[in-house]
């Protein structure tokens, strides 16, 4: 009898650090940029800006991406793991959007608790034309 008791204390450890771990592992993701999507267009004209650049600066790198013929853009999400995340961290980001003959735009999106990875649908981005 007493060796089925160490037998089932064994056990009884086994499961609860499986658990822990578990728990641990699936709390230490963590978005660190989150995916963006948009359209850039001619503030007078409303037609698509293609080859307009949008530079995101922001953790864990600064990037620049491009606007396709039709005006739109699309930032992939990052996700990495952290051993542990037990609290959110500060993340923010800027996008300064730009295009010969355009005065540039900038966005500046933030939050306390992190990214989730829900795609975030930016509203429409309107370039005003430089004056000559």
């Amino acid at each position: 009898l007493n060796m089925v008791n160490k037998n089932s204390d064994k056990m009884k450890y086994l499961i609860i650090s499986l658990f822990a771990t578990i728990g641990l592992i699936s709390c230490s993701k963590e978005v660190s940029r989150p995916s963006i999507k948009g359209i850039v267009i001619d503030s007078i004209t409303n037609m698509a800006i293609s080859n307009a650049l949008i530079r995101y600066e922001g953790r864990p790198t600064d990037e620049t991406f491009k606007t396709n013929k039709l005006g739109y853009f699309s930032i992939n999400g990052i996700i990495h793991s952290n051993l542990i995340s037990l609290e959110g961290r500060d993340n923010d980001f800027k996008l300064i959007i730009f295009s010969p003959g355009y005065i540039n735009d900038t966005i500046n999106k933030g939050t306390r608790y992190g990214f989730s990875t829900d795609t975030i649908q930016l509203d429409t981005i309107k370039l005003i034309p430089v004056k000559n």
